[in-house]
């Protein structure tokens, strides 16, 4: 294990820096594509709007996980966005932690459901959120839900009139994650940009949920959750229709990306996981790990250098694959490596350590090159 002990700018800080230059898009070059995203997503909000009533009465708005800017610090790519439908509903839905799934919950509809009943003008939505619903339970069903939006999507594509885009509709037969849309904008073919969309439940403060206090934490982001569509692994395979993951974007465009040096440790874990093979290393454990040395550590870590961070928080992730346990920070009795195997975590560790002694050997060597740096980093990219 490694301490943090603030020193000059080492030759492997400075590579580490240099990498992640590479790594990350400038604000100027995200500057290029925001105006084509902004209008592309006034314009097809509009379209999905005309084509379905039902998302017409649902939709509250639109927003994105750089909730307070249309750019987050942790942003790789400058053409990428996600946005992400908010559904309101009359009546607010009951939550409840999935206990087999880390980081998911539940979604009960019944007191929206009864609510609906007494709504003459909302009778369409009521049927059409019937049929979302497991019969046994009242729970939301996550496949369900993500193909009415999949055939939203389609129609508002089909249906749209003097169309400024070329749009490609990737993963419209895939419910179980993001609708991804490569969009093209005529007047400019060489412009390009991604965009990722889902649908998103809001929900506030819930009495299972942990409470942390500590330095810049407001208890207002506890009423900024989202439950999102998105599909895990985990059995039993007969309920994972009905789990939805939790977010809480402004929580963490709050607390963690508007940190240039945790921007900064963030990226390069990412790459890092990718160049070394390990695919199975999700963002959301970095995140978890990310919040939980903020709330624990003194804030005079972030004082420390790229290499000291970086290799203090590689060591936390090692740390916790050795212990097998990875609390979620917000259900912190859930294991978020639970959606891992054994083995995958036997695995993983092992993979983690000989990585943490290859970094300790590289921060001491006298002849380090960037390229040999780099071909850890940035070969999968």
């Amino acid at each position: 294990m490694w301490f943090i002990v603030k020193t000059m700018e080492s030759t492997f800080d400075r590579y580490l820096r240099a990498i992640d230059n590479h790594l990350c898009c400038s604000q100027a070059n995200r500057d290029f594509y925001i105006p084509m995203y902004k209008n592309f997503k006034v314009w097809f909000t509009q379209e999905m709007r005309r084509v379905d009533r039902v998302f017409d009465k649902l939709c509250t708005g639109v927003t994105s996980f750089g909730t307070y800017s249309e750019w987050k610090g942790d942003q790789m790519q400058p053409n990428e966005f996600v946005m992400l439908y908010i559904l309101g509903f009359p009546s607010p839905v009951t939550v409840s932690p999935d206990k087999l799934r880390p980081g998911y919950v539940q979604l009960n509809m019944l007191s929206v459901l009864e609510k609906l009943t007494d709504m003459d003008e909302y009778e369409e939505v009521y049927f059409k959120l019937n049929n979302f619903v497991d019969p046994s339970n009242a729970n939301l069903r996550r496949t369900e839900l993500q193909a009415w939006i999949s055939s939203v999507i389609r129609k508002a594509l089909k249906a749209a009139k003097n169309v400024d885009y070329d749009i490609t509709y990737e993963s419209q037969y895939n419910t179980e994650t993001f609708h991804f849309l490569r969009v093209r904008q005529r007047a400019h073919p060489n412009s390009t940009i991604k965009v990722d969309i889902a649908p998103v439940i809001p929900f506030g403060e819930v009495s299972w949920m942990h409470k942390h206090k500590f330095a810049n934490f407001q208890d207002v982001l506890y009423h900024t959750f989202y439950a999102v569509p998105i599909s895990t692994t985990k059995p039993p395979r007969k309920t994972r229709a009905c789990t939805f993951l939790i977010i809480n974007p402004i929580a963490e465009n709050q607390l963690l990306w508007s940190n240039p040096t945790l921007c900064c440790v963030f990226r390069l874990l990412i790459s890092m996981c990718h160049g070394c093979k390990l695919s199975q290393i999700k963002n959301y454990f970095l995140i978890n790990i990310l919040l939980w040395e903020l709330k624990m550590q003194k804030e005079t870590l972030w004082d420390n250098s790229i290499e000291d961070i970086f290799k203090h928080m590689l060591s936390q992730l090692w740390t916790y694959f050795i212990d097998r346990f990875l609390p979620d920070f917000w259900t912190k009795d859930c294991n978020v490596l639970n959606i891992l195997s054994q083995d995958e975590i036997t695995l993983y560790e092992k993979m983690l350590r000989n990585i943490c002694d290859l970094f300790l050997t590289y921060s001491q060597r006298q002849q380090l090159t960037l390229d040999r740096m780099r071909n850890i980093f940035l070969k999968s990219n």
